[in-house]
């Protein structure tokens, strides 16, 4: 969800820390390596983005290099109540 913030689409209004998101949690949802456990740092930053707002508008380059199955792992684990 979150390569870098170039990719991401800023100008939609989407409240919380895209840069900090991209910092901190897209070594942890990239297809390129295996799924490891996030940082707390990313954990705190996915807190503050509103993710239905960011998913409605994230680009195809960056949907190119996701690993949707590492983006659900994290949204599990730190997003969902």
């Amino acid at each position: 969800m979150f390569m870098s913030t170039d990719n991401l689409v800023l100008s939609q209004g989407c409240r919380g820390d895209l840069q900090g998101l991209a910092t901190e949690c897209a070594k942890y949802v990239q297809k390129q390596g295996y799924r490891v456990e996030p940082s707390r740092a990313c954990c705190d930053v996915i807190k503050s983005v509103d993710v239905p707002c960011l998913c409605r508008h994230i680009t195809k380059d960056v949907k190119d290099v996701l690993d949707m199955d590492k983006v659900a792992h994290v949204e599990v684990n730190f997003i969902a109540p």
